[in-house]
């Protein structure tokens, strides 16, 4: 009789051990997920958010509870259905990450979606990621007119005009230079 309780403590304990563990590696992993300054959401094959990160309670004003299972075009884009470029309709041919770029009231977004896929390669859910992108594309904008107002001014010259790095190397020429 004192073998069987002894073994019962010892399994017991042993499965104690294992859920805290387990509550420990949850803990951590929510914590990881938190911690992404992107949104990202885990959303079923219906485009269901299943998970979502801080970042996204936070960009879209509610709170977790408030985002699972709301439909994600519903919260990022507003719509009643996926908008035509949603990578996650996409993925659904393609099996693979997909990506697409979308505006909405003068912010740019990225989006990127990967499948999460069982054992035999069919789609269970999907990583879905968003991230405003809005300053990259500003950056990008005002380098070209930089650009443009470059070439400009180099090609006012009425002699030919380089500009030269400083390993001696030409990085731009007007167009008199260019014909020489």
């Amino acid at each position: 009789m004192q073998t069987c309780n002894v073994n019962s403590n010892n399994i017991l304990n042993e499965n104690i051990k294992d859920v805290i563990n387990f509550q420990t590696i949850s803990d951590k992993w929510q914590a990881t997920f938190d911690s992404i300054s992107d949104i990202v959401m885990v959303l079923t094959i219906e485009n269901v958010i299943i998970e979502a990160n801080n970042a996204a309670c936070k960009a879209f004003g509610l709170g977790k509870k408030e985002l699972i299972g709301k439909k994600c075009h519903e919260i990022v884009q507003g719509t009643n259905a996926p908008i035509g470029k949603c990578p996650c309709v996409k993925i659904l041919e393609s099996k693979k990450e997909e990506v697409a770029e979308y505006t909405r009231e003068g912010k740019h977004y990225k989006l990127i979606a990967w499948p999460i896929l069982d054992e035999n390669q069919e789609i269970l859910a999907f990583v879905h990621v968003v991230k405003d992108i809005t300053e990259q594309i500003k950056s990008e904008a005002e380098l070209q007119a930089n650009q443009h107002l470059s070439d400009l001014l180099l090609n006012s010259f009425p002699h030919p005009a380089m500009l030269i790095n400083k390993d001696r190397i030409v990085i731009a020429a007007n167009n008199i230079a260019e014909e020489i």
